[in-house]
């Protein structure tokens, strides 16, 4: 399995714990008339359109995603990971980036700032 669809996997997993909306690959378009593909798309948190995830840092397709609206994040799974063990980090990040949703947020949710996006 690639490092993408191991990414997308381990957050489609969460997502299904975590009453979240996940989504990916998402491409972005870049100025240069190419495009680069995200792994994924967790929506309602870090910005409105929610932020983007790839397993490495691409210049100019993170700087065109955030100039898009996007919040971007890099992370590289592990092929071993357990999400069940470890979805207190799952949490743990989407409380850093932020509640960004309509409605209310997950009874899970805990910010230090409210409002913030």
């Amino acid at each position: 399995m690639l490092v993408g669809e191991i990414l997308r996997s381990q957050w489609l997993s969460a997502a299904k714990h975590l009453g979240l909306r996940v989504g990916g690959p998402i491409s972005i378009p870049l100025p240069s008339g190419d495009s680069y593909e995200f792994s994924v798309l967790v929506s309602d948190f870090g910005t409105p359109l929610g932020t983007l995830i790839h397993s490495e840092h691409h210049r100019e397709a993170f700087k065109a995603a955030i100039e898009a609206g996007y919040a971007t994040s890099i992370y590289t799974p592990s092929a071993s990971e357990d999400v069940d063990a470890v979805l207190y980090s799952y949490v743990e990040c989407l409380n850093d980036w932020g509640w960004c949703g309509q409605g209310d947020p997950p009874a899970w949710y805990k910010s230090e700032s409210e409002g913030s996006c």
